[in-house]
């Protein structure tokens, strides 16, 4: 992670150069020729190095005559979500009272502070459509009908640093279901990132876009049917959705 963050900091010229030295008991030495002022800049970022031993804590956002560098934590401190939905609170309660959460402090919407449990956890709660990605998987897995099932997987364009994330892709006798999971609105950029990343990288494929919302677009359902997507967003079909998929796989299904 260090030569990441040095690597990209000599790219867009906020140091002239930089030597790593290894030591002793794999000890961590960094010089850093630094001709532009930014001395206090380099200590806030390498004075941690518990962090930096640990590269998912960091992710780096390169643009041109900027670095950013988030380190990732665990503990949210003075949150307003008054704005939100009034059973915030009793959701935050509710994933307390599960372990997911630690420390929670809620005593109104608009001034809350808790720490996750676990980076893992972290994830599972704060990125879109996660929970649903991994219901999927499980209640697919757990059918033991598919040949193969497998979540997060990415595909890379023509060996270059471009890639894309498939949410699950499940296999049955040479067919293949590739899934997109969304707990959102479905927009139009969904069908089509769907619907080029199955034709580019699928064989023998059916695209499936998983939209866990109450109500779903007509003009996007017949975009789906456009682009030969198949969009499902009933509840009922999405909490059986190991017998939806197999219906699909199978080409028993029509929505």
């Amino acid at each position: 992670i260090e030569q990441k963050i040095l690597k990209n900091l000599k790219k867009e010229k906020f140091i002239a150069d930089y030597s790593i030295n290894i030591g002793v008991a794999n000890s961590l030495s960094v010089t850093i020729k630094d001709f532009f002022g930014n001395k206090s800049e380099f200590k806030k970022i390498f004075s941690r190095p518990f962090l930096l031993i640990q590269p998912d804590f960091i992710q780096i956002s390169p643009r041109p005559g900027k670095i950013s560098i988030f380190f990732d934590r665990l503990s949210v401190k003075n949150l307003n979500l008054s704005h939100e939905n009034p059973k915030i609170i009793r959701i935050l309660k509710f994933f307390a009272e599960k372990n997911y959460l630690t420390d929670l402090k809620a005593a109104d919407a608009s001034n809350i502070s808790f720490t996750y449990a676990t980076r893992t956890i972290k994830k599972l709660l704060t990125i879109e459509g996660k929970i649903l990605e991994i219901f999927v998987f499980h209640k697919l897995k757990e059918s033991g009908y598919f040949d193969d099932v497998v979540s997060n997987f990415e595909v890379y364009w023509n060996d270059s640093e471009v890639k894309n994330e498939i949410d699950c892709i499940a296999i049955k006798n040479f067919k293949v279901l590739i899934i997109e999971c969304k707990a959102r609105n479905i927009e139009q950029d969904f069908q089509h990132k769907l619907s080029v990343i199955s034709e580019k990288f699928g064989i023998n494929y059916t695209p499936v876009l998983i939209a866990d919302i109450p109500k779903v677009n007509e003009i996007q359902l017949d975009r789906g049917k456009i682009m030969e997507n198949i969009v499902i967003w009933r509840k009922e079909e999405i909490d059986s959705i190991d017998v939806t998929l197999r219906k699909i796989i199978s080409g028993n299904y029509s929505n």
